[in-house]
């Protein structure tokens, strides 16, 4: 046989043909891996961009001479390529529910992902590769309760896990807990007097000025300012009240920081009632700096601040989605409507982190699976992000976004667990694009995984589901008989009855001494051993042995029996006299 051919059959196998490095040809360069990784599953909406294009034609042969406008057009034209959309990596098969937030450490180098299939999981990009790729830890922080999420701290060395619960939790950056804050007195009336919350948290967000602080919202009506430092209370309290400080406690959906150049930001708060309040949280004050009621028809979802801005959006279950200036808070400075999401954690809105954009774009992701890419000068479309989920699932919607700024890529999570990173080789750096540029490790021929063979090069794959299914259909059909037998009165009696370790053996075929197949008295007094003993008095069976005891007596002699004195019996009051002498 050639030896190419008997190379390539081995090779089909996945039996190593030589020592050392054993990944193929295609592993080895990195422009094939990233090929493979290439989507182009996004539309790009060009309404916009041909208004403009039409409008500079027009201008050209009106006024040749005139660049100004051109030049103004040009720089404000949509670019494609300054969306890292191109290529992506799915880290699937890992969370089992919705992802509900995504989390990156300053450097990029840890990704960490929550679920409400109650545990976050750390990824390291640095120690993936193309054949790999897998969490280096999975940590459950309170048994089945489902996690809102899992946030790196601003300098990443630790991770607030905050659970569908009362208490919030803190870890280090390897997944270890560090300490779990207290929950409040559920009887007390007054939130203030508590020390902690009261009902479940849906929200919680680092100060980004500090790693030492961060808030938290719940269903008992506050926001909460805790100190790392102290566990058994909070920092602050603040109680939330519709129509700000006159209304009615009211729940607090969502809660985030307003960055700004003081060391203890002012807090935003959303309100199930659709109602926005500003705090500032370097007074004790509970009174909002400003509110806005009814900013949403429906519960608020999400709060984010734009980059290096005093402009903040805000969305709803409405629908809606709200662009607002810090400064003049009367009514947003733009809003758009039919950007319908699924999403209760706020999670999946995000503005363009990057300096030189300075939150031109705004990602939203939508209950069909797309993420939409707004301008912020508009909020008009520009881009959409398609086939982020599986085209069977239709069920399925974005949960959660980040965009990291070192990095340059999007990661998106999904309500059926799966996790997508978005990127461009020109213009990301490190995270995924290490992970897929990276040779794969050396296999050696000691490797355990090396003694396995591809059962579907082999062509064994389909004869190993046969037999398994043989062996399923087996197992379904001696279930289905045992049942029956069960069900059948006659049936079940005489296999109980034969099946017994002590049960009696008789003849069925003949029926001999039987009725209905179970054995008369006859039978069984003439053929079980000792079965008359049933009738039997065991006192009269005794006594048959009185009389040959007395006469050939075993423990005693015969003349002890006359020796032995009879019981003395003594009067209460002789005993009475005894006691007295004895004194």
């Amino acid at each position: 046989m050639d030896l190419k051919k008997e190379d390539k059959i081995v090779s089909n196998l996945g039996i190593p043909s030589s020592f050392g490095k054993t990944y193929s040809e295609d592993e080895k360069d990195a422009t094939i891996r990233l090929k493979h990784a290439t989507r182009e599953q996004y539309k790009l909406i060009k309404t916009k961009q041909q208004k403009k294009t039409e409008l500079l034609k027009n201008i050209k042969e009106s006024q040749s001479d005139n660049s100004d406008d051109d030049d103004e057009f040009d720089d404000d034209e949509f670019n494609i390529d300054s969306i890292p959309v191109s290529h992506e990596l799915i880290l699937s098969g890992e969370h089992k529910k919705l992802v509900s937030s995504i989390s990156l450490d300053p450097s990029g180098a840890r990704l960490l992902t929550a679920s409400y299939d109650s545990t976050f999981k750390l990824w390291d990009f640095n120690t993936m590769d193309i054949n790999s790729h897998h969490p280096f830890r999975s940590v459950e922080p309170l048994e089945t309760y489902q996690l809102h999420s899992a946030l790196f701290s601003p300098n990443g060395k630790q991770i607030l896990a905050i659970p569908r619960y009362t208490k919030p939790k803190l870890y280090d950056r390897d997944g270890i807990e560090i300490a779990e804050f207290s929950s409040g007195d559920m009887y007390l009336v007054d939130m203030k007097n508590t020390k902690g919350h009261t009902a479940e948290i849906t929200s919680g967000a680092w100060n980004p000025m500090s790693g030492d602080l961060f808030a938290t919202s719940s269903n008992d009506s506050t926001v909460r300012v805790w100190d790392v430092n102290n566990t058994r209370s909070q920092r602050d309290v603040i109680v939330v009240r519709s129509k700000g400080s006159r209304g009615n406690k009211v729940r607090v959906a969502c809660v985030t920081w307003f960055k700004n150049d003081l060391t203890i930001p002012p807090i935003i708060a959303g309100t199930d009632d659709g109602s926005i309040g500003l705090w500032d949280t370097r007074n004790e004050s509970t009174r909002p700096s400003h509110f806005i009621e009814s900013a949403h028809s429906a519960s608020v979802t999400a709060i984010v601040q734009r980059p290096l801005s005093q402009t903040f959006a805000t969305r709803g279950f409405d629908g809606v989605i709200n662009l607002w200036d810090s400064r003049q808070l009367k009514s947003p400075v733009l809003s758009r409507s039919g950007v319908k999401t699924a999403s209760e954690d706020g999670n999946d809105i995000i503005f363009d982190p990057r300096p030189s954009t300075l939150g031109q774009y705004l990602l939203v992701g939508s209950f069909e699976g797309k993420v939409h890419v707004l301008d912020t000068s508009d909020l008009s479309t520009l881009m959409v992000i398609e086939d982020l989920v599986s085209s069977s699932d239709h069920k399925s919607f974005i949960s959660s976004i980040s965009w990291h700024q070192g990095l340059n890529q999007i990661i998106t999570g999904s309500s059926n667990g799966q996790i997508n990173v978005l990127f461009s080789p020109s213009t990301s750096h490190k995270g995924a694009l290490t992970s897929i540029e990276k040779v794969p490790r050396r296999k050696y021929v000691d490797d355990g995984n090396l003694g396995t063979v591809n059962i579907s090069a082999a062509g064994l794959e389909a004869d190993i589901t046969q037999a398994r299914e043989k062996q399923e259909e087996r197992l379904r059909i001696n279930k289905t008989r045992e049942h029956e037998d069960l069900s059948n009165p006659f049936k079940s009696k005489g296999n109980y009855r034969s099946n017994r370790s002590d049960s009696v053996s008789f003849d069925k075929t003949q029926n001999k001494g039987t009725v209905w197949n179970i054995p008369n008295q006859s039978y069984v007094r003439e053929n079980v051993h000792l079965s008359e003993l049933i009738h039997e008095d065991p006192r009269e069976a005794l006594l048959k042995y009185a009389e040959k005891a007395e006469k050939t007596p075993v423990f005693f002699k015969e003349s002890d029996y006359s020796k032995r004195p009879l019981a003395e019996t003594e009067s209460e009051d002789k005993i009475k006299v005894k006691k007295r002498k004895n004194k």
